[in-house]
């Protein structure tokens, strides 16, 4: 649990959000999904901080996630 903690959340919730996509849909359609999961992650500065703890041999330290919203609530 400790080495899970110590991933940026926004991964691990990625990961936590495909397993449940591909309980319920096809593989081809799993795997799209999870591309369109990794396009997102990866552009994230969690990962970019992730990445440099790892260069720099430190704990890496994360933003908290902002906090998730209804379309509703949202100012579009």
């Amino acid at each position: 649990a400790s080495e899970i903690a110590a991933k940026p959340p926004v991964a691990i919730w990625g990961t936590k959000q495909a397993v449940h996509y591909a309980r319920d849909h096809s593989v081809d359609e799993s795997l799209k999904q999870m591309g369109w999961l990794q396009g997102a992650i990866w552009s994230n500065q969690h990962v970019r901080e992730s990445v440099t703890a790892m260069k720099e041999k430190r704990t890496a330290t994360f933003p908290a996630l902002a906090p998730l919203k209804n379309f509703n609530e949202l100012d579009l």
